[in-house]
């Protein structure tokens, strides 16, 4: 498949799960601390979807690109999130259990070794080294902690990391 389909394919799944975090953030709007930690979140995905437009732009390729079944399983989790995300009923909880499941899936993996190409100009290279030292697992389970989340999703967090 044309590299530059996955790239555009992948990068929307960036973009969805960054929109994920933001409605997250609008959720918990009345909440001001845990609204501004999804906001980041979502900022950090926004981030991702940048440097694969990067490389979509440039030209700056992966060799080994994911097959596109990947995409279509992660497009399908993404929607699923979502509707989960719209329940009318979502508490902090489900915001956090939502948030484990797009950072364990398959995408920062992804993402990485789509990004890997990028060998210039230093201020792209320096941003992909900052996204990617990033541990996002590690972040969620200090803002569960943090946040109050129930003890369940604190020690799922836990063993991600």
């Amino acid at each position: 498949m044309e590299p530059s389909l996955i790239y555009v394919d992948f990068m929307k799944c960036e973009d969805r799960s960054a929109r994920l975090y933001f409605d997250l953030s609008i959720r918990f709007y009345d909440q001001v601390d845990i609204s501004w930690f999804w906001i980041e979140m979502a900022m950090e995905e926004k981030q991702q979807a940048g440097l694969l437009q990067y490389c979509l732009e440039e030209k700056v390729f992966a060799e080994e690109l994911p097959p596109m079944d990947t995409i279509i399983g992660l497009r399908r989790l993404l929607e699923n999130l979502g509707t989960h995300a719209a329940h009318s009923a979502l508490n902090i909880d489900d915001a956090f259990n939502i948030a484990i499941q797009i950072e364990t899936c398959e995408m920062e993996r992804i993402c990485q070794r789509l990004t890997a190409p990028i060998l210039s100009p230093p201020h792209v290279v320096q941003k992909k080294i900052d996204l990617f030292k990033k541990k996002p697992c590690e972040k969620l389970r200090s803002a569960a902690e943090r946040f109050g989340a129930c003890l369940a999703i604190q020690a799922r967090l836990a063993e991600t990391i």
